[in-house]
């Protein structure tokens, strides 16, 4: 079997913008999660992350909003009527709770990887 060399002259500094600058190919798809054409990768990637945030956002407003609703029928309610009511407000407030973490961890997340890769990326150009 035959080694075979491949030598590549491209430098550090040319290799980052080649990582950044170059656009992503959408072939047909103009949501903004796929990264319209021309955009780097690096752009995409924090769509796609701002728009799964988003989508937990919403998730949350809609918990909140079925929070509100419960609370203002508990006003007339008495008996087994109110303790339902109360132990769905209970449930409806724990997924909330729990979509409020979820959101804070992608939030968290999101932020330290585009982060380490911003930095990554500049060190790596740093280093021609």
């Amino acid at each position: 079997m035959a080694n075979i060399e491949v030598s590549i002259s491209m430098s550090a500094a040319d290799f980052a913008n080649a990582l950044t600058n170059n656009g992503i190919d959408n072939k047909g798809r103009s949501d903004s999660a796929s990264g319209a054409a021309g955009k780097s990768w690096l752009v995409a990637l924090a769509g796609g992350l701002g728009e799964m945030l988003g989508d937990r956002a919403v998730k949350m407003e809609k918990l909140m909003e079925k929070m509100n609703g419960l609370n203002e029928k508990l006003e007339g309610l008495e008996g087994e009527a109110r303790e339902e009511n109360t132990r769905e407000f209970q449930k409806t407030m724990t997924e909330f709770q729990a979509e409020s973490q979820m959101f804070s961890i992608l939030s968290n997340t999101s932020s330290t990887a585009l982060k380490a890769i911003g930095e990554g990326l500049t060190s790596l150009a740093r280093k021609q």
